[in-house]
């Protein structure tokens, strides 16, 4: 039996509407837009014009701020190599709650020598805001604040941050890979920095990502990593993906059409879920539900349980622990410990995460699978 899949926070399915999209520039319209001298090559470019257009739309900014990359891990290291190499010496605040695609490049750097402040993380997941007030936000050079978390889904205090560094005069980066396309981001359109997203967290296709580049001539830009032709304004030399971008720009404009309607249903779908699977289990943890999360996911641990067990015993429905990107590792959850979960309930978390095709029969077979299979590991 092919086991309900349920872990959309990973990636989701292409959309009928990316996929129609993508299918011509996969067949009789493959020249490459930087070919302007015949019809074909301008073709090309038309898709990839339009499609900037689209992607824009999920925030507000101006088509002509967009980069496409491959995606946000692409993303994340040209903007934060790319500005230490444009000259930004430090130090940055960043949340230590960040996905893995961040935090890595950012320990690298610490590890150089480059300044690095933490900020203090609340147990619902939230960045403690006092930070704002002291003097690590008020002699940092860049302030690094996801949208929305990658394993709990919380919600970070985004645009009161926007608000603040701009007033200050100081960049903010985010990372709005599981936000965009699921909650609005309109409130960022003038953001004092870099935000970035990928196209294949909201039915778009694998490969394609975008930078949202600051509107303030004022804001340093990151040097490139990647030189040859000059595409993407000189940001990102490369052969543009057509077909991929052409889709990113579809799912993005199905997304803006359908926010409202998906975040209600999956949000009271979620809501549901929860409240019953505690009425059978008192003693879980929801993690990040004293805050504002993403309407389509749950996080939440289960104690009682030998470490690691509860995940390797769930059958019938695919789900995970955490970021898909770190699977395979050990060690616990960089988030929740930030979070202080206790030890009794680190390590038998999950991570369930609705979309679109998620039917109220789906998260009834879910309950049911987790409610025996915690019963069945703790008798």
């Amino acid at each position: 039996m092919i086991p309900v899949y349920l872990d959309y926070l990973s990636t989701t399915p292409l959309a009928a509407e990316a996929l129609a999209a993508m299918y011509p520039y996969l067949t009789d319209h493959f020249a490459n837009p930087s070919s302007r001298i015949y019809r074909q090559g301008l073709e090309a470019g038309a898709a990839v014009t339009k499609a900037r257009q689209q992607v824009a739309s999920l925030t507000g900014a101006d088509a002509s701020r967009v980069i496409f990359t491959s995606g946000s891990t692409e993303s994340a290291n040209w903007l934060i190599k790319g500005l230490v190499m444009a000259g930004d010496k430090g130090p940055w605040l960043v949340n230590p709650t960040e996905h893995r695609a961040v935090l890595e490049p950012i320990l690298e750097l610490e590890k150089g020598g480059f300044p690095i402040h933490w900020m203090p993380v609340r147990s619902d997941g939230c960045v403690d805001e006092t930070v704002f007030s002291d003097t690590a936000f008020l002699s940092c050079s860049l302030v690094v604040l996801m949208t929305a978390n990658n394993e709990t889904g919380v919600i970070q205090p985004v645009e009161k941050t926007a608000g603040l560094c701009r007033q200050a005069g100081i960049p903010l980066l985010s990372d709005a890979a599981q936000a965009a396309g699921k909650i609005p981001l309109d409130a960022l359109q003038t953001m004092h920095g870099y935000l970035f997203f990928s196209a294949h967290k909201f039915y778009g296709p694998k490969g394609a990502g975008a930078v949202i580049l600051p509107s303030q001539k004022s804001v340093r830009l990151p040097k490139t990593l990647l030189s040859g032709g000059g595409q993407e304004s000189g940001y990102r030399s490369g052969t543009l993906n057509v077909p991929a971008i052409a889709g990113f720009g579809a799912a993005a404009q199905l997304a803006l059409s359908q926010m409202n309607h998906d975040a209600d249903r999956l949000g009271a779908l979620r809501d549901g879920f929860e409240k019953t699977l505690v009425s059978h289990i008192p003693d879980l943890l929801i993690n990040g539900s004293g805050t504002r999360r993403l309407p389509h996911v749950s996080s939440f641990s289960v104690p009682g349980i030998r470490p690691r067990k509860l995940l390797t015993s769930l059958k019938g429905i695919a789900v995970s622990a955490g970021s898909a990107c770190a699977t395979g590792q050990l060690q616990p959850s960089h988030v929740l410990m930030a979070m202080k979960v206790p030890d009794s309930h680190i390590h038998n978390t999950i991570r369930l995460s609705l979309g679109r095709p998620t039917t109220p029969s789906d998260v009834d077979h879910a309950l049911d699978i987790l409610v025996s299979t915690i019963s069945k590991l703790r008798s």
